[in-house]
């Protein structure tokens, strides 16, 4: 029979080996899925218990005169998004509640959901453009204090329709989901890196 303090130090090692492998296993799928840049715009970084991190809002002010992407599923991570590409931006081109249907707005397949309000004008003209969010599951990004507050000023400074300074860099593994491979921010890389 194994004594106490053996037992212990069992279930510790076994532990601490599962939480490397997911480690391992989680970086291996960010590094082989699909990288996109998507547009973000600012919400408080900091929580006081927390510690410091930049919440991620996906969120992208459409063209003058454009539409709201077509989706039939709401907001929330339980849908599936279609990205399409502009060359340098991912946006999203519509969404479903199944896969297939949203394979019909494009060919990079997300998990997650769209919201977007097409406003009208008093007239029943449109109204200013939509803003489009995604919920892709991805909302922090940790950071040391200095560099979160460095962020949040740059995107507060951001205004709609001018050009956008801080984006989220995103890979879409084979599984559809979303992981966040860090930030670009005035065109430098803020990546995670936990190896």
């Amino acid at each position: 029979m194994i004594n106490a303090p053996l037992r212990i130090l069992i279930v510790a090692a076994l532990c601490i080996a599962a939480l490397v492998a997911l480690v391992v296993r989680e970086s291996m799928a960010r590094a082989a899925g699909t990288e996109v840049l998507l547009a973000m715009e600012a919400v408080d970084p900091r929580a006081l218990l927390s510690g410091h991190y930049v919440t991620i809002a996906l969120r992208e002010q459409l063209a003058e005169g454009a539409r709201c992407p077509p989706t039939t599923a709401g907001p929330g991570p339980d849908g599936w998004v279609a990205l399409a590409s502009d060359g340098h931006l991912h946006h999203a081109a519509g969404g479903s509640g199944l896969r297939e249907e949203a394979a019909a707005h494009g060919s990079l397949l997300v998990r997650g959901g769209i919201d977007c309000q097409q406003l009208l004008a008093e007239d029943g003209k449109p109204g200013p453009p939509p803003i489009v969010g995604l919920d892709l599951g991805i909302h922090a990004f940790y950071i040391a204090q200095a560099e979160a507050e460095r962020i949040d000023h740059i995107l507060r400074e951001q205004n709609a329709g001018e050009n956008t300074r801080v984006f989220a860099i995103v890979s879409i593994g084979q599984d559809g989901r979303a992981r966040l491979k860090g930030l670009m921010v005035d065109g430098a890389r803020l990546e995670l890196n936990w190896l």
